[in-house]
């Protein structure tokens, strides 16, 4: 297997914050450079002025792919609580 902390298509910036709840539990996702995955017609997102309300993120297209995209970003938005957001 490809040690993928050293592979230059596996550079994505995030915040400290979503990159530990990604960790290596999501190796599947949707890749937003990749036009084929069209992330912009897969998934769905609604968010009303944060904080007051949670977004809300919706599979289109259905795959396994885009389920568990929507699942992380849900984690990372709606109240995945990490060692740095806690602090």
């Amino acid at each position: 297997m490809i040690d993928l902390k050293l592979d230059w298509n596996n550079l994505f910036l995030s915040c400290r914050h979503c990159n530990d709840i990604k960790s290596t539990k999501y190796d599947n996702l949707l890749n937003c450079t990749i036009l084929s995955d069209c992330v912009d017609t897969a998934l769905h997102y609604y968010c009303m002025p944060m904080p007051k309300e949670k977004p809300i993120f919706k599979v289109l297209i259905p795959s396994d792919k885009a389920e568990l995209t929507k699942k992380l970003l849900e984690k990372c938005f709606n109240g995945e609580h990490t060692a740095q957001k806690v602090i």
